[in-house]
């Protein structure tokens, strides 16, 4: 992160700027993670149980499941927030901002 802070001083960018960017590339990163790893998972699950004929979701379960995924995989992402819970997600909005603020981009 030194790095990071280093190029902000170089750029000469204010820290609310700074702040803006970092949480549009977190926002990004959690959005990512979500979509491309806990949601696919999340469906993987739901179409594995084989529940019997009165616990098997019937058609209004069926058609708003992704949306149902989708919201589950966005909480799960966002419930790390502040303890550390997601490392990846750390990683990749650190990177987003580090490429954001080195190319000119």
């Amino acid at each position: 992160m030194e790095a990071v802070g280093l190029q902000r001083a170089m750029v000469g960018m204010g820290d609310r700027a700074y702040a803006e960017r970092a949480g549009r590339a977190r926002e990004a990163a959690e959005g990512l993670v979500s979509a491309a790893l806990i949601e696919p998972v999340l469906k993987r699950l739901r179409e594995s149980g084989g529940a019997a004929a009165p616990f098997a979701p019937n058609a209004a379960e069926r058609s708003f499941r992704q949306m149902l995924d989708a919201e589950f995989a966005q909480r799960m992402v966002k419930s790390g927030r502040g303890g550390g819970g997601w490392p990846l997600v750390d990683k990749l909005a650190q990177d987003l901002l580090a490429r954001g603020t080195g190319g000119g981009a």
